[in-house]
């Protein structure tokens, strides 16, 4: 007699359905670790700000992404015990929330190195997972498809949302930071313009992170316009991969261009606009190829760029590649483990 079929019920908690590909990757990772089994289904719900969050005593899954914040937690029942699963912490003031909710916390899994040590300085246990869209990685996935071609391609993801913030605090002060950052990007392009063309993809299409609308700014503050070429916002994991390994280079100020790049084995540049993208690469030895937010300049973007376009960088993107595929997938059987118990 066949045995009765069991439903099994995960409910994740992020920015999910606000058509950013980054987060949208997190639930094709979350699919392909929790497929139904012969005596398994799995219904996993995404709830965003959106959606109606849950009211009931169960476990929640906080994350992926940096989304350890009152904006989230503060929609479940005081009563919800909460799983953090591939989360990072956007500032300090993440810690002291964190440890003021630890006692609603049963487990925990950080995407950065540096958050694991500060939480546990603090008492609180936690581990390390590399951002869990590694887990969509394949060690014999084909990856650097780059074609002969007269000037090479450099794959860019741009991000709006400090342009955004500061339009809707109405900061002046930091809306012309921004600009600044602009013209100087431009400028960059069109000193690499004898040498590559410039494919923009958008990665966000949210109106509260539209990155279509820097895109667009980059292209005008341009002179040599005919190298750009403003491509489909990308929406999915294959479609990511696809771009980046087609392109000779990415430059991007997207935390998932850096995933996607690494996934890809593509040379990357790191515009770090964010503390996130400032630690992958910290943590992952390619600090060369980063540039800081307070070293920002045309010779400092254009050094990063030198640095990744010499041979043996594609040789340390590929040995990293390897090492955090391996390790997401480690981690994400562990995590799978401790929600089944």
């Amino acid at each position: 007699m066949a045995s009765k079929l069991k439903h099994r019920t995960i409910r994740f908690l992020g920015w999910y359905g606000h058509a950013n590909c980054g987060d949208e990757c997190f639930k094709e990772a979350h699919k392909s670790l929790f497929e139904d089994s012969d005596d398994t289904h799995f219904d996993l719900i995404w709830d965003n700000e959106r959606g109606k969050y849950s009211k009931q005593d169960e476990v929640v899954v906080l994350g992926a992404g940096d989304v350890i914040k009152p904006f989230y937690v503060e929609r479940l029942a005081p009563s919800t015990k909460i799983i953090i699963y591939g989360a990072g912490l956007s500032s300090t003031s993440d810690v002291e929330y964190m440890e003021s909710i630890k006692k609603r916390i049963i487990g925990t899994w950080l995407r950065n190195k540096t958050d694991v040590e500060a939480l546990r300085d603090r008492g609180i246990e936690a581990q390390y997972t590399p951002d869990i869209v590694f887990q969509l990685g394949n060690e014999n996935m084909p990856v650097k498809s780059v074609k002969n071609r007269a000037k090479k391609v450099a794959a860019c993801f741009f991000s709006n949302n400090s342009t955004q913030y500061s339009l809707y605090g109405r900061d002046l002060l930091l809306f012309n930071d921004e600009l600044n950052r602009k013209i100087k990007l431009a400028k960059v392009l069109d000193l690499l313009s004898p040498w590559y063309d410039f494919n923009f993809y958008p990665l966000s299409q949210d109106l509260n992170d539209y990155d279509m609308s820097y895109c667009c700014d980059i292209y005008t503050l341009m002179h040599n316009r005919s190298s750009v070429t403003i491509k489909k916002p990308l929406k999915v994991f294959k479609e990511a991969i696809k771009a980046t390994s087609e392109a000779d280079l990415v430059l991007t100020m997207k935390f998932h261009g850096l995933i996607f790049a690494c996934l890809a084995g593509t040379p990357f540049v790191n515009i770090a606009t964010t503390r996130k993208n400032a630690l992958f690469c910290q943590e992952n030895s390619f600090a060369d190829a980063s540039v800081a937010e307070d070293n920002f300049s045309e010779a400092s973007v254009m050094a990063a760029v030198k640095v990744a376009e010499y041979p043996p960088f594609s040789d340390r993107v590929s040995q990293a590649r390897l090492r955090l595929i391996n390790e997401a997938k480690v981690q994400a059987q562990a995590f799978r483990t401790f929600i089944m118990k």
